[in-house]
């Protein structure tokens, strides 16, 4: 059996055949421009790039668990240009990122994956959603952006463990190179779940920096209000799995 299917499995997706319904607990998969400049903020070079943040927005009472491929439904994101990180402390996933050091290298811009945090013990919010405040005055110092001084998409939260199975998430190390992510047997994976940090429960599942455009295919596995796992599919569902174009970019005409 292959690893990603005893993860799932590990995670009570066995029991999706028994027990799964028809009631829907993905809402909407939307992208949210974050930052937009002129500059690569990790390079210094011309070159209008843009922020982008991939959030899974779910009814009320479910979270999150993993975003997967297998060999039925394989899953893909990818960008037209270069999926552009910051080499020297960026990193693949964002739990691994170091929040007091956001301002080193434009740190905050980094690519990377996730499952709802942004940095060490700090989730990410849609930016329509925020109202904490904004603490990137703190830590960028001067170089803070006029959007950010408002409102940062950053909220404190308890340090999550996100873990990467059977996936090559290289594009989002220390490359300035790579555009395309792909499987069908891994995926990106909370050790446990998580629900979106306000009441609309949006999970950001990735931050991506590019001059480029977005398109993926993507799987997801999140759990029910009562505890039972439910899984939703860009195409081809079999037995209890849910259909859902939410999961194409661009979506289907």
């Amino acid at each position: 059996m292959m690893f990603v299917a005893r993860y799932i499995f590990c995670v009570n997706l066995c029991l999706i055949g028994l027990f799964a319904s028809c009631q829907e607990g993905l809402e909407d998969i939307f992208i949210e421009t974050y930052y937009e400049s002129d500059v690569n903020p990790f390079t210094g070079e011309s070159a209008h790039v843009k922020t982008y943040r991939i959030y899974v927005d779910l009814a009320e009472g479910y979270n999150l668990q993993a975003i997967f491929g297998n060999s039925k439904h394989p899953m893909f994101l990818e960008v037209s240009e270069p999926i552009l990180n910051q080499t020297d402390r960026g990193s693949e996933i964002g739990t691994w990122l170091d929040y007091k050091r956001y301002g080193d290298g434009n740190l905050y811009l980094d690519s990377y994956l996730t499952v709802g945090v942004v940095a060490n013990a700090q989730s990410g919010v849609p930016l329509k959603y925020d109202v904490d405040g904004s603490n990137y005055p703190t830590w960028l110092g001067e170089s803070c952006p006029d959007k950010f001084t408002k409102v940062d998409g950053v909220f404190k939260s308890l340090p999550a463990n996100i873990q990467l199975i059977g996936l090559d998430a290289s594009p989002f190390g220390d490359s300035q190179e790579g555009k395309r992510i792909e499987t069908s047997d891994g995926c990106w994976a909370l050790m446990g779940s998580v629900k979106g940090g306000t009441p609309e429960n949006c999970v950001l599942i990735a931050q991506i920096t590019t001059s480029g455009e977005i398109s993926f295919e993507l799987n997801l596995q999140v759990g029910k209000p009562d505890g039972l796992p439910q899984q939703f599919v860009a195409r081809n569902p079999t037995g209890k799995e849910l259909l859902s174009e939410k999961l194409i970019y661009p979506r289907p005409q």
